[in-house]
Parts: C-alpha cells; structure tokens; sequence
C-alpha cells in the first residue's frame, strides 16, 4: 500500500510539475514555441510560397508527348498514300523568361508508312528551337518584372511583419507578467491591513469584555475584517483569470502549477524611468528605431507596381521564331518499296542543309467585356488600400509617439502626486490611531483614514502597471528603442 501511494505521488507530480513564473522564463518558453508563433511564421511563410510559385513559373519545363495514329481510310486521289501506322514522339524544355520572352527547345522523330504505296518505317527526325517576345503590354517583361518584384517585396513585408508580430505577442505576455506582479503586491498590501484588521477585531473583543468598548465597535471591526478578506478574494479571483490568459497564450503551461517567482520592482522601475526618458528627449518620432517606415517604403513600392500591372487590357501580341533542322530518310529497298531508320535520317540532317526558318505573328484581344472599366475599378481599389494602409502606418508612428509621451508625462505626475498623497495619509494614519488609542477620535474616523491609505497605495500600483504597459505599447511601434527594458523574445 505504501508503495502504490509513493506511485502515486510521483505520477501526479511529474503531470502537474511546477513552473516558476518569471520575465525570463516566460520570455524562454514562449520562444520555445506556441500555437500563436507558428500561426505568425505560417503567415509569413503564405508570402514566401507565392514568391516561389512566380519563380516557378519562370522555371525550366520539361515536357513530351507520343501520339499513334492508325487508319483504313481511302486515298483522295489514286496516287496519293494514306499513311498508317504513324507513331509521333516528341522531347523538349521550355523556359519563360521575366524579360518578356520565352525559350524552347524539341526534338521530335516521325515514324509512318503507307501499305499501298510501299512505303515502310520512313524516318523523320527533327530539332527546333523556339523564340518568343511579347510586343505588347508586357514588353521587355514589363508587368512580369513587376510582379516578381512585388512578390519579393511581399516576402520582406511579411518577414517585417513576422518580426512585429512576435514582438506584440511577448509584449502581451510581458503584459500578463507584469498584471499578475501588481496583483501579488495588492494582495500583499491587503494582507497586510487584512492582518491588521483581525488584531484590531481581537483587541476590540478583549476591551468589550473588559467593559471599554461596546458591541458596535466590535462589529465594526467584524465588518472591517470582512471587508478586507472580500477584496482578498476578488484579487485572487483576477489572478486566477489573468493565469488563463497566460496559459491560453502558453498551452505548454496547461498541466502546470504556476508559481510567481522573485522579482526586482525597484530595477524594472529604474529601466521604465530610463526608457521613459528617452522616449520624452525625441521631439519628433524616433524613425531610425521602427521597422514601420521601411513597411511604408515597402507598401509605396508596391503600389507603384501595381499600378503598371493593373493597367493592363488583356492585349497580346508576340513574336515567334523557330529555327529548325529536319532530316529524312526514306530510302528505296530495291524491290519499289521505301524504308528507313532513326540513324539514316540523323545521317540526311548531318550530311545536307535541311535547315528553315519560321517567324509569325499571334495576337488576341478580349471583346465583350468593360475591360475599360473592370481597369479602372482595378486601379481604384489599389490605389484606396494601398494609400490607406500608408496613411494608416505614417499616422501610428507619428501618434504613437506623441500621445504616448504625453501620457507617460502625464502618469508620472499623477504618480508622484500619489506618492506624495501617501507620505501625508501615512502620517496621519499614525497620528489617528494614537489619538483612538487615547479614545479622543471615534473609531470610524480611524478607518476612514486607513481605507483612503489602503486605496491610494493600490492606485500606486495601478498607475504603475499603467506606465509600464503604455510603455511596452511604444515597443509595438518603436520595436527597436535601445533601452534595457525592450527586450526581445
């Protein structure tokens, strides 16, 4: 029985293990890996495949074809011959290039005879290479160029982005980290009071049975204890929804038991005032230290593409070339019959001019439609998004700066106010309770002034997280401000 318990403890402990909960080790596991993470890397590697895909298809293409034909059909004419078997074989490689042309290579052999004219396996071997440029609106690879461009262009973009995402997502974790810190330090100043309160409901007990104090105060200090253990259990109900967040965000954390580990307040608030004071000495945003202007640098690119590439109709004319040589062999058997081979016809190619030269023109227009207007609505929807989401970013930097210097100054002062309101009610506090030692106040008065302490030193604490996290708001933007506290995952 002994050994099955130990069993026990041992597999319970090793399913719900511990983690100690710290900026450090949050920061580690969440770049060990999560769903969030692998979602932003897919996003970006979406950009990465379309890319590969236009490269593709200006890729090498190796094709080929058989084709057998057997008929019984009757000659037109009495001397001409219905040729039956043919057997067509065809190889070749073919390439499109981003300079508007296209390039391919074939070979082809011909096998064919014809029963009623003799004619047995005659041989017709063939070697061509094939030009293609187009005359039109992809002239010199006018819109092709530009749509590789965008393509790669929307890789960096992506990459820019990926990078942006991830830092949104340890920002929000360092968010949870530092909510759950306030947290514990309001719980431990409400334990503290909490603490305090139930000597104060003991001392007031012991006085009401010494017949120094009556039952109204007793159920006073009942009332304050209570309230006290209620603002206990409020906090440790937002604890409790703030560690979901955190697993929600970590599900590598799902079977863990999260412990808050040491912290050093007194050093993250020294590299908020530092960060803080760099961002207030930049009047104008600090671009240099932002991956967005080389978005907004990227998105007017593109939009200058775009621009080309939407301007197309559907238009097309090319020009194609072909260089070909051909050689026969269709030789006589001596019995009034033909017949030849592979070899023979290499032979006739090898050993004549059997060279010709194709060129021709292909062209088509579509008709029945408003490409007139489809364009325009092209070109307008293009315009709209891509000058919206450049607005968009120029306007995020220049306001994240601005208001958020602003409210930085502000909280400051608010805070420091705050600091200074507790100096006062501290000393007030100590003046109160000694006067109600000597029964020269009533006790509710004592209360009040321990209430007003208690809620000021928690507003500390949330206009501190209040700084903290506007500040880690300026990282989402300004993802490379050199100050000790942006740090990466």
């Amino acid at each position: 029985m002994k050994y099955m318990l130990l069993a026990l403890l041992l597999m319970s402990s090793s399913v719900f293990s511990n983690f100690v909960l710290s900026e450090g080790s949050l920061l580690k596991l969440a770049k060990e890996g999560s769903p969030n993470l692998d979602l932003i890397r897919a996003s970006s590697l979406e950009a990465k495949k379309a890319s590969l895909t236009i490269g593709n298809n200006l890729g090498f293409k190796f094709y080929g074809g058989y084709n057998h034909t057997t008929t019984k059909e009757k000659p037109i004419m009495p001397f001409m011959p219905v040729f039956s078997p043919v057997n067509q074989y065809q190889l070749g490689i073919k390439k499109d290039f981003k300079y508007g042309m296209s390039a391919k290579i074939e070979a082809g052999i011909d096998t064919r005879s014809a029963s009623d004219s003799n004619l047995h396996g005659v041989h017709t071997s063939k070697y061509a290479l094939e030009l293609g440029f187009d005359l039109w609106e992809n002239f010199l690879g006018r819109v092709t160029r530009r749509q590789i461009e965008n393509a790669n262009m929307s890789v960096e973009y992506q990459n820019l982005k990926e990078s942006i995402d991830k830092k949104v997502y340890s920002l929000n974790a360092r968010k949870l980290y530092w909510s759950i810190v306030a947290n514990n330090e309001k719980t431990k100043l409400t334990k503290k009071l909490f603490n305090m309160s139930k000597r104060q409901l003991k001392e007031a007990k012991r006085r009401q049975r010494n017949s120094v104090a009556d039952d109204s105060e007793v159920a006073r200090y009942e009332s304050l204890v209570a309230a006290r253990e209620g603002q206990i259990l409020y906090l440790n109900f937002e604890k409790q929804n703030m560690l979901k967040s955190l697993r929600d965000l970590l599900p590598s954390l799902r079977d863990s038991t999260i412990i808050l580990g040491k912290y050093n307040i007194q050093k993250s608030v020294y590299e908020v005032l530092a960060c803080t004071n760099k961002i207030s000495a930049n009047n104008k945003a600090p671009t240099k230290h932002t991956d967005y202007l080389k978005i907004v640098e990227l998105l007017t690119n593109v939009q200058k593409n775009q621009e080309v590439i939407d301007n197309t109709t559907g238009v097309d004319l090319k020009l194609i070339t072909r260089l070909q040589n051909v050689g026969v062999s269709s030789n006589s058997d001596g019995a009034g019959g033909y017949t030849g081979s592979f070899q023979d016809s290499l032979d006739d190619m090898n050993e004549n001019d059997r060279q010709g030269f194709e060129a021709g023109l292909s062209f088509s227009i579509p008709f029945g439609e408003d490409t007139k207007s489809l364009k325009i609505v092209r070109q307008k929807i293009n315009q709209l998004k891509q000058k919206a989401n450049i607005k968009q970013v120029d306007a995020n930097i220049e306001n994240t700066h601005r208001q958020i210097s602003n409210s930085i100054n502000i909280l400051t002062k608010v805070m420091l106010a705050q600091k200074k309101n507790a100096k006062s009610l501290s000393r007030r506090v100590k003046d109160m309770r000694k006067k109600y030692s000597q029964a020269r106040i009533p006790l509710y008065a004592l209360i009040q002034d321990e209430d007003a302490l208690l809620d000021n030193d928690l507003s500390i604490i949330d206009t501190q997280l209040t700084i903290l996290n506007t500040v880690l708001d300026y990282f989402v933007v300004f993802n490379k401000m050199p100050c000790s506290f942006n740090k990466e995952i």
